[in-house]
């Protein structure tokens, strides 16, 4: 598959999202998939570690006046949902399967992007908003899908940590920790509160970790660009057991040297937890409140505000006390295997290649089923006759067309958990001199599953011998796209053919 992933970083949204996108990105490179990634040219962006990563990056401009605040997330756009859809699909050229992964992008957007692409969309959220997605990813521990409002039935939910997207370094050394259990190990602290830090909160804890006389040494993990930088770093001068780094090409072995850790309740608490880390939460913005409510309940977990800083020193000694007990408690949480199960899913996800809908032929059982798909008001938006027809106008037709030997009517149909589903209809009409003129309609639940796109296949290899022509309204720019991205050649402004072959090809 060509996948396209929409994510952003920057100073005030951080890299957390970027980087789960990074490691889904792996993983499916990994199983053959081609990815691409597209992102906003925001200040201070990772764009940079993607490209070292050998992936294509194409940017979406930076708007005019730029604001972003940190606990505003509409604001993180810069433009609307709709916009930003528009400046996307323009970039995408060939895509299959999109993947989201915004807290300023939801339903909108999505269905924006499904009606210009014609294609699936994965989108990757921790906030249990609304979604027009195939696939919804919620790493969020003890998260209840009850809380997701799907707007089909199709839409699959994986969540909790059982999906959390950590890198494979994580699983191969979480094997390696359970066959070396250390009783009474020398310990040591990772501070680590994400990316951008954007509330400087690492200063914070620092101070007060060296104001308690703490006798840890303490690693600190922390950005050039982030406004703690030099503060920490001109402590990390004057005291020996600080030690400051900038980055770290793999985080699992910087994670798993340590036995104790402070940080944010986000993606990089789960990767300390899968380890084995018993850790100090501190949180710091409204979209953690669902991890660290999954999280505070495991006995490997403290939580400190940072109104509550100076009780850092007492709860490090109470993770200290019965060690292995909530080291175990800790990978409890997390066994680092979400990348391999979320790639499986995407890999099963229906219809993402041709072959998976079947073409059956139509007959007078199913003009109740036609009847029903022409009234709405998805089916009649690009239709060529606008207006619905009456029960009694559609039945003299379909009949017709069943008992017409020259055209030919198809319901298209897939599997959604070992049932037969009837998703849409696809019609060719003759038109003389070999040529057949094609119509197509997908039941609106199924939008977005890249049906039409593999029934447009089907329609090709099955008759492979006639001309096909398709009228498309010019205002329909995501069906103009997919005849398109099916091999239709575009030769009017609303018209669209695919050559018959010749037998001997």
């Amino acid at each position: 598959m060509n996948i396209a992933i929409r994510v952003d970083s920057s100073l005030i949204i951080g890299s957390g999202h970027l980087m789960r996108c990074l490691r889904l990105a792996d993983g499916l490179t990994d199983h053959g998939h081609k990815v691409c990634f597209f992102s906003r040219d925001l200040p201070g962006n990772k764009v940079q570690l993607l490209q070292s990563r050998g992936y294509q990056v194409d940017l979406l401009p930076l708007p005019d006046g730029y604001q972003a605040k940190a606990d505003d997330y509409k604001s993180w756009l810069g433009v609307t949902q709709a916009e930003d859809a528009l400046t996307f699909s323009m970039l995408v050229q060939d895509c299959d399967l999109v993947v989201v992964d915004h807290y300023a992008l939801c339903k909108p957007w999505e269905l924006d992007v499904v009606r210009r692409l014609g294609c699936q969309v994965v989108a990757i959220d921790d906030l249990a908003r609304e979604h027009h997605a195939a696939l919804v990813i919620d790493t969020t521990p003890n998260r209840s899908s009850d809380l997701y409002k799907v707007d089909h039935s199709h839409t699959k939910l994986l969540v909790g940590s059982d999906y959390a997207l950590l890198a494979p370094e994580f699983v191969s050394l979480r094997e390696k920790l359970n066959t070396q259990p250390v009783q009474d190990p020398e310990h040591r602290l990772l501070l680590f509160m994400g990316g951008g830090d954007v509330h400087g909160c690492t200063s914070l804890i620092v101070r007060a970790l060296l104001k308690q006389n703490t006798e840890l040494p303490i690693t600190v993990l922390l950005g050039e660009n982030t406004p703690s930088f030099k503060s920490v770093q001109a402590l990390s001068q004057n005291y020996e057991k600080l030690t400051l780094i900038t980055h770290s090409n793999t985080m699992a072995e910087l994670i798993g040297a340590h036995t104790l850790a402070i940080g944010a309740p986000g993606v990089s608490a789960l990767e300390r937890l899968s380890l084995g880390i018993p850790s100090i939460l501190v949180p710091v913005a409204d979209n953690q409140t669902g991890n660290l409510d999954g999280l505070r309940d495991n006995e490997a977990i403290e939580v400190v505000t940072l109104d509550e800083l100076d009780k850092l020193t007492v709860c490090l000694r109470r993770l200290m006390q019965n060690y292995m007990q909530k080291r175990l408690a800790a990978m409890s949480m997390c066994d680092g295997l979400g990348l391999f199960r979320v790639v499986d899913e995407i890999q099963r996800m229906p219809c993402n290649s041709k072959g998976q809908i079947q073409l059956r032929p139509a007959t007078s059982a199913d003009i109740n089923l036609v009847f029903n798909w022409q009234q709405l008001p998805q089916t009649r938006r690009y239709a060529l006759t606008p207006r619905a027809p009456s029960w009694e106008e559609h039945q003299q037709w379909m009949k017709r067309k069943l008992s017409s030997a020259c055209d030919y009517m198809y319901i298209i149909t897939t599997s959604f958990e070992e049932q037969e589903h009837s998703v849409g209809m696809v019609r060719l009409d003759n038109a003389g001199d070999n040529r057949v003129i094609i119509s197509i309609l997908i039941d609106p639940q199924y939008y977005g599953l890249g049906i039409g796109y593999a029934a447009l296949n089907e329609v090709a290899t099955r008759h492979s011998d006639k001309t096909i022509e398709a009228t498309v309204k010019s205002e329909n720019k995501a069906s103009q796209k997919l005849f398109t991205k099916a091999g239709y050649i575009q030769r009017e402004r609303e018209l669209f053919i695919l050559e018959a072959k010749n037998s001997y090809e």
